[in-house]
Order: structure tokens, then sequence, then C-alpha cells
């Protein structure tokens, strides 16, 4: 079964080494994000790596419960995760 994992602050140095060895496993990852041009590279990179997977650009700074509201969304999506990347 594919893993499917949530990474938040997908732009970061450690977040993005993490996600290229995902990515080579085969594994479904969202991305979050604050930056939308670099989360938008970061995952191109992964693709080519052969990771299937969705990204979305937020900042809790502005809106502290967006972060709760993108979690439920990613849960829903995939009715789950195997894991999750904090590196914000």
């Amino acid at each position: 079964m594919t893993q499917r994992i949530l990474v938040v602050g997908a732009t970061s140095a450690i977040a993005q080494e993490a996600i290229r060895l995902w990515a080579v496993q085969g594994c479904s990852m969202y991305l979050l994000g604050r930056d939308e041009a670099k989360l938008k590279a970061v995952a191109a990179d992964a693709k080519v790596r052969g990771a299937e997977l969705k990204t979305a650009a937020y900042d809790t700074a502005m809106e502290p419960k967006a972060l709760a509201k993108l979690v439920g969304k990613v849960w829903d999506h995939w009715d789950g995760l195997d894991g999750v990347l904090l590196a914000h």
C-alpha cells in the first residue's frame, strides 16, 4: 500500500530531503508551505522522482486556524494518514 504523508513546512531544507526520499519510494504526499513559488518547485522535483502529490499554500501567522482546516482537508482527502512531518 502506498504511504500517505502530510508534510507541513515542505519548503524547509529538512523537509525537502525527506520528500526526495519518500518520492523515490512512490509515496503519496500532501505538501504544505507558505511560499507558493518554492512549494511548486519542491513539488515539481518530487513528481520527477515518482511521487503522487498535492500542495497547498498557507500562512499560520495570518490565519492561525488555517493549518487545522488544511490538516482536516488532507485527512478527508485520503481518509487518514500514515505519517506527518512537521518542519516549520
